[in-house]
């Protein structure tokens, strides 16, 4: 939860060596731990192994079947997640809800909260998302959480952004950003730099942005999954403030232009960047083609959601509704 993933992904594996001297409790949990570490460092097969694993030990526990399979259903949900799949997102999240209220466990359930109000941003249900980050941010404050409390207030940030409510957006991430400082939490403090960066270009002020961006770029220096969302975040603020030639070198790293419609946030946001940057330097051609497989992606990642998502996805995000804006403009779509 500190950012520092690779270190956890040693300490796990090493208690993960003699599996036969644990019991089914310790050995699930550890297990659970290990697929969310490596669900954070991409390796999404060897996450779902430990998930399968996970369950398995749950349903055959001797103790609290309840509690196991709880831990189990948290960490699928980051597992599915990292995957990008956001309908199967939003139904893990509401599952890991649904456990942890009746298991009375007042942490999970919060961070479930969290979860949920993350993916619900994430389809453009703004609303929905408000209110569960909001009761998240309560029970954290509450059962005084820090970790859970800087998580909902990040996330309730972007949530206020996104209904262009600046100040008060700007206000909560700012107060993440002090609570990760405070706890050392260093994923935390990379995300809430992204995060006010985006809020100040969306609200007219990309050179204000530009300070918060470049830090989250280097904070995240060494946390591969933030890394990637930190140069897109920062291509499109070098971008808005018309830097054309740095947000194209910055989409030129490796993995920051995703691939394929699954893909970790602001996938859609890095290949807008991209085709508007190509169109300010006059490369109409090669700017039409980006732009082909951007609205393709973009609507292969539409039609996988259900219907009742997929109008918001494709009209609330700000990004998602510019693509195909541009793409009907220039005769792609």
């Amino acid at each position: 939860d500190l950012g520092r993933q690779r270190e956890s992904e040693q300490v796990l594996a090493a208690a993960l060596r003699d599996e036969a001297l644990l019991d089914g409790g310790t050995l699930g949990l550890l297990l659970t731990e290990q697929a969310r570490t490596l669900a954070d460092l991409g390796k999404l097969p060897e996450a779902r192994r430990a998930v399968d694993r996970a369950f398995q030990i749950a349903e055959s526990s001797r103790g609290s079947i309840e509690s196991a399979r709880l831990r189990a259903a948290d960490a699928r949900f980051f597992v599915i997640a990292s995957q990008g799949k956001l309908a199967e997102q939003i139904e893990a999240g509401m599952d890991v809800v649904r456990l942890a209220d009746a298991a009375g466990d007042v942490p999970l359930g919060t961070r479930a909260r969290c979860n949920l109000g993350h993916s619900y941003n994430c389809v453009g249900r703004f609303e929905e998302a408000l209110i569960a980050l909001s009761q998240a941010a309560s029970d954290a404050v509450r059962s005084r959480i820090l970790p859970l409390q800087g998580f909902a207030l990040h996330n309730l940030g972007l949530t206020l952004a996104r209904l262009q409510r600046f100040d008060e957006a700007i206000a909560h991430q700012q107060h993440a950003r002090s609570l990760a400082e405070q706890m050392g939490h260093e994923r935390l403090r990379v995300s809430s730099l992204q995060y006010e960066a985006l809020t100040l270009a969306w609200c007219g002020a990309p050179e204000r942005a530009l300070p918060f961006a470049k830090e989250a770029c280097h904070a995240a220096a060494h946390q591969p999954s933030q890394r990637i969302l930190a140069f897109r975040v920062l291509a499109f603020i070098q971008q808005f403030r018309g830097a054309k030639e740095a947000a194209l070198e910055l989409l030129s790293e490796p993995g920051v232009l995703p691939e394929g419609s699954s893909d970790p946030e602001w996938s859609v946001l890095a290949r807008l960047t991209q085709v508007e940057a190509l169109l300010s330097l006059g490369e109409h051609s090669q700017a039409r083609e980006q732009l082909r497989l951007a609205t393709l992606a973009l609507l292969e990642a539409a039609h996988s959601l259900p219907e009742t998502y997929r109008q918001g996805f494709l009209e609330r995000l700000d990004e998602n509704r510019r693509t195909l804006e541009l793409a009907r403009l220039l005769g792609v779509y």
